[in-house]
């Protein structure tokens, strides 16, 4: 009788023992997080990309009184665009940023050159390849030799002395246009840098903007309006 007794006890500390084991498992090992998921999410990171239009230009004005192409070549600021881009200066020249690119169109330099804090214009990158889709001449930016002359804080080394017209050996369709902005969404993703700044163009930004979205809708940027954006 008592050896019976004795093993039912020993049954039941068993059983009690198992029970917490389980319930152990279950709370300090089902509910954690897969460690491999979180791993992924602390290495998964993310690149703050800040889309800078140019302000009012010329073109912009005349096109927009007249609905025809006024076909000028490099466009300028007008005396709105100069005051829409100063007018950022106070907010984009707080701002902190590891890698400021800009398109060497006279429209974008005097953007940035209106906008930014003289230390920030001093770090600029341009880069030939953040201009709208080349389809004429007009599209293309001046001899690097005269942008020097006109903003000689800005370093355009990175156009290697070629102007538009040598950079570009022949007009851009569609699919070269949406090739070179998918080539500079890489070139950003290969950066091991947290916060971009880039001085751009409707056409381009709104093509970047579709390529990270996957949304076919086109993305409208006001002149001297700031777009922000992750990669």
């Amino acid at each position: 009788m008592v050896n019976y007794k004795i093993k039912q006890m020993i049954t039941a500390i068993i059983l009690i023992l198992f029970g917490w084991m389980m319930i152990n498992n279950f709370l300090f090992t089902q509910q954690l997080p897969n460690e491999k998921k979180v791993n992924q999410t602390l290495k998964k990171k993310h690149i703050n990309v800040y889309l800078f239009r140019h302000g009012e230009t010329l073109y912009n004005k005349l096109y927009r009184e007249t609905g025809k192409d006024p076909k000028l070549p490099d466009t300028l600021l007008t005396k709105k665009g100069h005051n829409q881009t100063k007018n950022m200066n106070n907010k984009i020249s707080k701002m902190k940023f590891d890698l400021i690119l800009c398109s060497p169109m006279s429209r974008t330099l005097q953007t940035a050159h209106n906008a930014l804090s003289k230390e920030q214009i001093k770090s600029i990158v341009i880069n030939p390849y953040l201009t709208e889709p080349v389809g004429q001449i007009l599209d293309l930016w001046k001899d690097p030799a005269y942008l020097k002359k006109y903003f000689p804080l800005i370093n355009f080394e990175k156009l290697n002395n070629k102007s538009g017209i040598d950079f570009h050996e022949k007009m851009e369709n569609h699919q070269s246009f949406s090739d070179r902005v998918g080539f500079v969404i890489n070139q950003i993703k290969k950066l091991h840098v947290k916060n971009i700044l880039i001085v751009g163009h409707q056409y381009f930004f709104s093509e970047m903007i579709k390529q990270l979205s996957g949304n076919d809708d086109p993305v409208y940027l006001k002149n001297a309006n700031l777009f922000h954006i992750k990669i």
